[in-house]
């Protein structure tokens, strides 16, 4: 390695004279209509791809609406058919309250009374003269049990 020399390299040849371009002629009325109708072609079917990219779109848009309408339909008429079980449910729940209400007062309703039967043997016993019990006569008296 020298120090402090410069290093040699190659001379660089200076750049040619720029150079005009060829003289061209400008392009024939017919070439200019031909390269406008290529566009023109070209532009037309790019449009009609974009045409047909959208209408795919949309109608892809539509199935999904119609699926998702059928969907909400589905669900409601499920939770309708499960809220008219429910009702039958309630109203057999309702009946059998009440038929257990009805058991329970008839059997408190027949602690509470005697039968027929019942008050003539108590007519008839010594426990109600030994224990001064006044006749059953003008009380309520359940017949037919």
């Amino acid at each position: 390695m020298r120090s402090g020399l410069p290093l040699p390299c190659a001379r660089l040849a200076p750049a040619p004279p720029a150079t005009a371009p060829p003289a061209t002629r400008p392009p024939s009325p017919p070439q200019l209509k031909r390269d406008w109708r290529d566009e023109h072609e070209r532009n037309k079917a790019r449009d009609l791809q974009l045409a047909q990219e959208n209408k795919a779109r949309i109608e892809q848009v539509r199935r999904n609406a119609r699926a998702n309408r059928e969907k909400q339909t589905n669900r409601r008429m499920m939770a309708a058919r499960l809220e008219r079980e429910n009702d039958i449910v309630a109203v057999q729940a309702k009946k059998t309250n009440l038929r257990k209400a009805q058991l329970v007062r008839g059997k408190v309703y027949s602690h509470r009374y005697v039968t027929q039967k019942e008050a003539e043997e108590m007519e008839q016993s010594s426990f109600r003269r030994l224990f001064g019990i006044p006749s059953a006569s003008n009380s309520p008296v359940r017949k037919n049990k």
